[in-house]
């Protein structure tokens, strides 16, 4: 059986340079679902080590929550953002640690953001209402999920598309 997955945006490298900086700030999920912001959240290991983030591994968002990648690509759209791919039904328990580290929403579809305001966290049936996607695809130079005729990627035109399975 196939997976559901989605992407998500991680705004997690050095403005300057494009390096890791082993922190997020911010994160856009969807095509513009969700955009949240926070305290930067420190992706790290015991004993202080930074943890370096391949596909097949896992999302440490914090030191005790962490989630399964189903893939991962840097410099995603500009040399800040990283993509990492991750299953639907985790999006929930993903909201929810980032709600309980204090994110905020800054910019969303508005059931959605009302809930967050609220401090509910959205299930999967609210955000299949609010217009969540269950991505085929994406572009893993900028992110974007709208597919053109021609079957490049409608924003970029980039042809590094890749498949995302959907049951």
């Amino acid at each position: 059986m196939k997976e559901n997955e989605i992407g998500i945006m991680l705004a997690v490298n050095d403005v300057r340079n494009g390096l890791p900086r082993a922190t997020v700030r911010q994160i856009h999920i969807g095509d513009d679902l969700l955009e949240l912001e926070g305290p930067p959240l420190r992706w790290s290991i015991p004993g202080g080590r930074t943890l370096s983030i391949a596909s097949g591994s896992k999302l440490p968002l914090t030191s005790y929550h962490s989630f399964a990648l189903k893939g991962f690509q840097q410099w995603v759209g500009n040399w800040c953002w990283d993509l990492a791919v991750i299953r639907v039904e985790h999006l929930p328990r993903f909201l929810r640690v980032l709600m309980d580290a204090g994110w905020d929403c800054i910019s969303g579809e508005s059931a959605l953001f009302e809930m967050w305001q609220s401090g509910e966290t959205p299930g999967i049936d609210e955000l299949k209402e609010a217009g969540l996607k269950v991505q085929e695809w994406l572009c893993w130079s900028c992110g974007c999920t709208s597919l053109a005729p021609d079957g490049k990627c409608a924003m970029c035109l980039s042809t590094d598309i890749k498949a995302l399975p959907i049951s």
